[in-house]
């Protein structure tokens, strides 16, 4: 796993990174899926990424976790096929 001041240092790391900014530059759709009780990447973090994003969906697995794709792989997999599908029709209405 490595030594103890590698993983602090890459912990803290991840408190200051921060790429807000970039959001709202992506043009393709995103799917932003979270666990509904999520401790370490809460749900507030999902839902600022739904309001930055210009095409975007948020879907919450229930119940899920930090792991909740893995807890949850069948939502997680027809929330994914549903997401696809629709961007599928989306894009043959522009073509």
């Amino acid at each position: 796993m490595g030594s103890p001041g590698v993983l602090a240092r890459g912990t803290l790391a991840m408190f200051k990174f921060d790429e807000a900014q970039t959001l709202a530059t992506i043009n393709v759709p995103v799917l932003v899926m979270c666990g509904a009780s999520d401790i370490a990447t809460k749900p507030v973090a999902s839902d600022r990424m739904k309001a930055e994003l210009p095409y975007s969906e948020r879907v919450t697995l229930k119940p899920g976790g930090h792991m909740a794709l893995m807890e949850q792989n069948e939502q997680f997999a027809e929330a994914v096929s549903r997401f696809s599908a629709d961007c599928s029709l989306r894009n043959s209405h522009l073509n």
